[in-house]
């Protein structure tokens, strides 16, 4: 679990409860944990904090607290042990063939194989959650297996088909994609925002002190929200005032012929930014062949960065671009994996942010440089 911001000597009850909760999503159900005494040795923390922890999840209902017996993770509600059996990877058949999603499978192949799960690849006809009555029907057939766990890749089922297996307890998993609105469902995500935070301050951090940021608005998404709290986050971290005049994020004007306009005006503002933070890293080609066509040199005049991530595969035009990039995407695979064999000790969804990597390939720099 990925911890934003500036990270303290010593972990507190909340930064805690929130790694247990993803070590505890690896655990069968009726597992015990470490002892307080050991957990505090391992997490380099207070016996203290870390009691504060275990009640954290215990008021969630995550964790079981024994007299004398220490805290076990919860069985399932009518007392019996679901082990996972299978899993089902649903991935929409456009996105299939990508090198992003065959990686992600990849991780799924090999954590099922390391814990004697079958796996099965299902593939979606579409990619926005509009099903066939076919694919409907098995995707509700599936929900119905609690030793069956659904792993969707890169794609969203149904709000309502969702809603329903949720209150199911179905075990299923979204992953590398973006959580609906109104809906709570288990997800392994890339830490958006902290990606955006961490591509704002590294620009900051150079000598920037007109930081603009651009993307796609997305108001019903949580990449888009937690994107522009990143950006707010590294602002405040930095005591740098808000400037809404700085932010672009209409979905006309971050569209593909829009692009340069927008960027035009931001560079005619009295107070021009000297640096710019791209939402994701096609934002970020864009952005860089809008300042070619706009005669910007890149670094010198706009240093550029992109803090979200982008699955598609952008080829040549990635490698002008210094972001800020997610690992592997079998890690991704892997733990939600790992996620699904434990969430029959769970009562509440759990989210998983992967943490981003820096890539520098030259189009940041310190001003006028």
């Amino acid at each position: 679990m990925a911890l934003r911001g500036r990270r303290s000597q010593r972990v507190t009850a909340e930064q805690l409860a929130a790694m247990l909760r993803t070590r505890v999503a690896t655990y069968l159900p009726g597992s015990r944990l470490p002892g307080i005494v050991e957990l505090a040795r391992q997490f380099g923390t207070t016996e203290h904090v870390t009691r504060k922890a275990l009640g954290v999840l215990s008021g969630e209902g995550i964790l079981e607290a024994r007299f004398r017996g220490g805290h076990f993770t919860r069985q399932t509600s009518d007392g019996r042990l679901r082990q996972l059996r299978s899993v089902v990877a649903l991935i929409p058949d456009p996105l299939s063939r990508s090198l992003h999603a065959q990686s992600i499978l990849l991780g799924i192949d090999a954590q099922c194989g390391s814990h004697g799960l079958r796996l099965s690849v299902r593939r979606i006809s579409q990619t926005d959650g509009d099903l066939s009555p076919g694919e409907l029907h098995l995707l509700t057939e599936a929900g119905l297996d609690p030793t069956v766990g659904l792993a969707a890749i890169m794609f969203r089922p149904p709000a309502e088909l969702l809603a329903n297996w949720a209150r199911q307890g179905v075990p299923m998993v979204l992953i590398d994609e973006d959580l609906p609105a109104g809906v709570l469902v288990n997800a392994v995500l890339v830490d958006q925002q902290g990606a955006i935070c961490h591509a704002t301050e590294r620009l900051i951090g150079m000598g920037h002190r007109r930081v603009a940021y651009m993307d796609l608005k997305q108001p019903n998404t949580t990449y888009w929200v937690e994107r522009l709290a990143g950006y707010r986050e590294a602002l405040a971290n930095h005591r740098i005032p808000f400037d809404p005049l700085l932010v672009r994020d209409d979905p006309v004007g971050v569209g593909e012929r829009k692009l340069a306009e927008q960027l035009d005006l931001l560079l005619k503002l009295p107070e021009p930014p000297t640096g710019l933070v791209a939402g994701n890293q096609r934002a970020g080609c864009d952005i860089l062949d809008a300042c070619r066509e706009l005669h910007i040199a890149v670094p010198t005049q706009l240093s550029v960065i992109s803090g979200g991530v982008h699955r598609r595969d952008l080829g040549d035009r990635v490698k002008a671009l210094s972001r800020f990039d997610q690992g592997p995407p079998d890690e991704m695979g892997r733990a939600g994996v790992d996620l699904l064999r434990g969430l029959n000790t769970q009562r509440r969804p759990v989210t998983i942010h992967l943490p981003s990597q820096w890539v520098d390939c030259g189009s940041a720099a310190p001003p006028g440089q």
